[in-house]
């Protein structure tokens, strides 16, 4: 019983130090969602944003790849987590193809979601999408000591399940724009043997565009309930980008777990993104750290 306890304590660590990163909840957010405080529902940053926002692929034009690394909780003793992000989208006739994939690793456990997305414009100002994903959760008994030897592994150290996310976005008079995506449309259980629930989460929000200035602003409400505890929760997340000489990009972000900041260099093919979240809840450390890179290719769909 005390090594089961020493085992799970420890992962859990710096979960409860951070309500965002539940399971499966907040690995998956684009490093410019990230600098903007994890907004952006209807400020879409291109591929990277897939696996956060079904409908992101529903605008893209061009065939896109992004890859991205992270490394939350920087220079926390006795805390090494890495993540790593990936994201390809096609455009096709009728809508774009998106493959996703994510992954998690700390001591003793490891994360990993697979995901097929579909993206549709209609009329040209609504986007639509729907992203099938399959979530693996995977403890390693090994990377403890006794740990090996507990009846909790006895049978199995991982499971599997299945949800969906769907979303949409859509243009506004004006320079307004509104989004809402619903993650984990099923939730599911993803414990060994207590429960270990994927909430439903609902995001919604709405983006401001002042291109003549270079600035970008975006406001999202989540809703999603606890996973320690009965009562709900609903945040809100506020993020600003300003632009320079259309290649050069600033962002800021909060919302009540972060402050967050980071910049993005683009061209037409090439981008690079860089992004920090600094928790309120934890004074040491460096913070939450994400960098990403993007290439687009290929001829651009006609409308």
């Amino acid at each position: 019983m005390q090594i089961r306890l020493v085992f799970f304590f420890g992962l859990l660590i710096p979960f409860l130090a951070f309500p965002l990163f539940a399971a499966f909840q907040g690995g998956q957010a684009g490093v410019r969602s990230i600098s903007l405080g994890r907004a952006g529902t209807a400020a879409s940053g291109g591929a990277q944003d897939i696996m956060q926002h079904p409908s992101a692929a529903g605008e893209l034009s061009q065939r896109e790849i992004y890859l991205a690394y992270g490394k939350p909780f920087a220079g926390l003793d006795g805390i090494n987590i890495d993540t790593a992000h990936m994201a390809a989208v096609l455009p096709l006739r009728w809508g774009t193809l998106g493959l996703g994939f994510s992954h998690l690793r700390m001591s003793g456990l490891e994360e990993r979601v697979l995901a097929v997305n579909y993206g549709r414009a209609f009329f040209d100002v609504i986007q639509s999408g729907l992203t099938i994903k399959e979530l693996s959760h995977r403890y390693i008994p090994s990377a403890q000591p006794g740990a090996s030897r507990d009846p909790v592994f006895s049978k199995n150290d991982s499971r599997r399940a299945w949800t969906f996310d769907a979303g949409a976005s859509a243009e506004l008079p004006g320079p307004f724009r509104a989004g809402v995506t619903v993650r984990n449309v099923k939730q599911v259980d993803v414990g060994l043997v207590t429960p270990d629930i994927v909430r439903r989460e609902i995001q919604g929000g709405f983006a401001l565009d002042l291109s003549s200035w270079g600035l970008e602003a975006a406001g999202d409400l989540v809703y999603r309930r606890r996973d320690f505890g009965d009562k709900n929760r609903l945040a809100p997340r506020l993020g600003l980008e300003k632009t320079f000489q259309k290649t050069l990009k600033f962002r800021l972000g909060l919302n009540p777990d972060e402050l967050t900041t980071g910049f993005g260099l683009q061209t037409s093919r090439f981008s690079f993104d860089y992004g920090v979240a600094f928790n309120r809840h934890i004074t040491d450390g460096a913070g939450s750290h994400r960098a990403g890179m993007g290439y687009s290719f290929g001829r651009r769909k006609s409308p």
